[in-house]
């Protein structure tokens, strides 16, 4: 039998124990609480998904959400290792007191170590696994780094093939498939995060990201701006490129994202311009994705921060007045 796809505004904080009778997920090796979500957590984010949860080890199967939003993703009260493995569409965690906002772009896997919530969204077709792994097993590999790469990686097609295998023969797997199957998780996931650090070349990373980031620059207004356009300007691979912003813990796509949005944000207080030919002029889908981006970066819609910006010039008085100084006599 193999594991049922839910829709995922279905799966809430009535899903929070193996041992309850939740019958959308399956899970192996007497964990007490292996998954939880926050009630709420989905009721934005559209879309089919399943879990599978292998003792301290828990998978999730994304497809097919066109545009999702979380106010918090799905958490356990220990510290772990996440790492998100991009096929298909882009997933955007959001920023934390521990790392910047980034983007997982199609074809891009994203490990770090983290405890706590954290927002995301998708607002993309979306095919993805996420995997959530003890840190106690992948701490001295991580050691507190953040590691990304690209899926063509052979390691990361042996896990993603893991576990999707996992989801699909887990029902039938005794205690000691049960074991192998997690270990096996956890031993290609290592594999990940050695290659993956053992690939930067660190002595390249500031300049081409310094000159990258110059062409960014010079493009911007450009409708075909992208990180493939960039690396192939720049006669380099995209993902010597992803890996050279790793190091800043941004990725090229966020960093383009970011340098409109202050170019937005700079023609905003023009009379002239409104939100809908900005978000066409910076190329953002509509207004209401301009005004997303524009509310996480800055933390106020782009309506409130034009009434501030108002508010604060007439605050300021009229501007001096242009005219001679009459000198006393």
């Amino acid at each position: 039998m193999g594991i049922e796809a839910v829709p995922i505004e279905d799966h809430d904080a009535r899903a929070a124990s193996c041992g309850g009778r939740e019958p959308r997920r399956r899970c192996a090796g007497g964990q007490s609480s292996p998954f939880r979500l926050t009630a709420g957590s989905y009721a934005d984010a559209p879309g089919r998904f399943r879990v599978t949860t292998v003792r301290d080890v828990t998978i999730v199967d994304l497809r097919g959400a066109s545009y999702g939003r979380t106010a918090a993703e799905p958490t356990r009260d220990e510290e772990q290792v996440w790492m998100w493995i991009v096929h298909r569409g882009t997933w955007t965690l959001g920023e934390t007191d521990a790392a910047p906002e980034i983007d997982i772009s199609q074809g891009r896997f994203h490990i770090r170590q983290r405890a706590g919530l954290t927002r995301f969204e998708t607002s993309q077709p979306t095919v993805a696994h996420k995997l959530m792994l003890p840190a106690a097993s992948l701490a001295a590999s991580l050691r507190g780094r953040t590691v990304s790469g690209a899926t063509a990686m052979a390691e990361v097609r042996l896990l993603t093939a893991h576990a999707t295998m996992i989801h699909r023969t887990l029902p039938d797997l005794g205690p000691a498939g049960v074991q192998a199957a997690r270990d096996t998780m956890l031993e290609l996931v290592t594999s990940v995060i050695r290659r993956g650090l053992d690939g930067t070349d660190s002595p390249l990373a500031a300049p081409l990201t310094a000159t990258a980031k110059n062409l960014v620059e010079q493009r911007l207004a450009e409708a075909d701006l992208s990180p493939t356009m960039v690396a192939g300007e720049l006669h380099v691979s995209l993902r010597t490129l992803q890996r050279a912003f790793a190091d800043e813990n941004e990725s090229v796509a966020t960093y383009i994202r970011n340098r409109r949005l202050d170019q937005a944000r700079l023609e905003l207080t023009d009379p002239r311009a409104s939100i809908t030919e900005l978000a066409a002029r910076w190329h953002f889908a509509d207004s209401s994705h301009l005004s997303r981006a524009f509310k996480r970066r800055y933390g106020q819609t782009p309506t409130a921060y034009l009434r501030q910006a108002r508010k604060s010039r007439r605050l300021a008085g009229p501007p001096p007045s242009g005219g001679k100084t009459r000198s006393a006599t």
